[in-house]
């Protein structure tokens, strides 16, 4: 990401995403590094975001991602700072409904053995879970996007996206 800082089009007008490719076609492939430039009030910070593409270029996921901290100081594609976790395992987790009103099913495609389930930066979190399925009231919480980790013996195990609606 630092060989090219100063190549970003249209960096300067915030809000815009420019994108653009040099590395031939991402369609179908795995593991490909996306650049990304935030720039906060008057700070610059840049990231990275390892994807995979699906054959029909519909949909992309997002496998992991890690962002320097240190305004205007570059990140290498692919490293991890420091305070950012990395997942350990390849246990996934699906959550419906999402988004959510009140109560929603968690369900796992490995065995959960006394698993730890936080929802955002602790404002909801359930201690040991087993199983693969799970539900959750969420009547507490006030509308947004949270994030659901899910970790055992102090390992993330599983993280995903939750809507919490009126």
């Amino acid at each position: 990401m630092c060989d090219t800082l100063s190549a970003w089009y249209n960096s300067d007008n915030p809000g815009t995403l420019a994108w653009g490719s040099s590395l031939g076609n991402w369609v179908g492939q795995s593991n490909k590094y996306l650049a990304l430039k935030l720039i906060v009030g008057s700070n610059t910070y840049y990231a990275w975001a390892r994807l995979d593409v699906d054959a029909s270029s519909a949909s992309f996921t997002i496998k992991d991602y890690a962002y320097q901290s240190t305004p205007n100081a570059c990140i290498e594609a692919g490293q991890i700072v420091l305070g950012i976790p990395e997942i350990s395992t390849q246990t996934f987790i699906s959550v419906f409904p999402n988004p959510v009103i009140s109560t929603t099913s968690i369900r796992t495609t490995g065995h959960l053995n006394k698993a730890n389930l936080t929802i955002g930066q602790r404002v909801k979190q359930v201690d040991h879970l087993s199983g693969q399925s799970h539900t959750v009231s969420l009547d507490h919480l006030p509308s947004g996007l949270y994030f659901i980790r899910l970790s055992e013996e102090n390992n993330i195990i599983a993280e995903e996206k939750l809507i919490i609606t009126d």
